[in-house]
């Protein structure tokens, strides 16, 4: 388990569940889940290990009750910061299609991982491995 110190002060767990996702919960009695950002893990063509990586499936950090009180806090940057020290990160094109798997970036979704991008914490599906200092 991971804390996070949100902008405004309040601290979240980040827990590595079981099916692959980072989930974010208040520190409050009883916790309260944020979100989650889930991950499908996926071998690389060699199947040596060393091009394999974490593809992005779904975001939700909008807060236990929805309000997206806990949007621009950090906690998004910061799973994809921990995620990525155990594989790289790979996002979706962000060309408004829906993949086979059903990920695709809507809201919020789509700057946040092109900030991720630009800040060379993960890079999206087709630009993997082209880049050979991005990881």
């Amino acid at each position: 388990m991971w804390t996070h110190k949100c902008k405004d002060g309040r601290i979240v767990e980040l827990e590595w569940s079981d099916d692959d996702a980072m989930e974010a919960w208040t520190n409050d009695v009883p916790r309260k889940k944020i979100g989650s950002i889930e991950f499908s893990f996926t071998e690389g063509p060699s199947g040596r290990g060393d091009d394999d990586y974490y593809y992005v499936q779904k975001m939700f950090l909008e807060g236990p009750d929805g309000t997206g009180a806990y949007i621009g806090q950090g906690i998004g940057r910061a799973i994809i910061k921990i995620v990525g020290e155990m594989l790289p990160i790979v996002f979706s094109p962000d060309d408004a299609q829906r993949r086979p798997d059903g990920s695709h970036l809507t809201g919020l979704g789509s700057s946040f991982a092109r900030k991720m991008v630009d800040d060379r914490l993960a890079t999206f599906d087709g630009d993997f491995g082209r880049d050979s200092d991005m990881f």
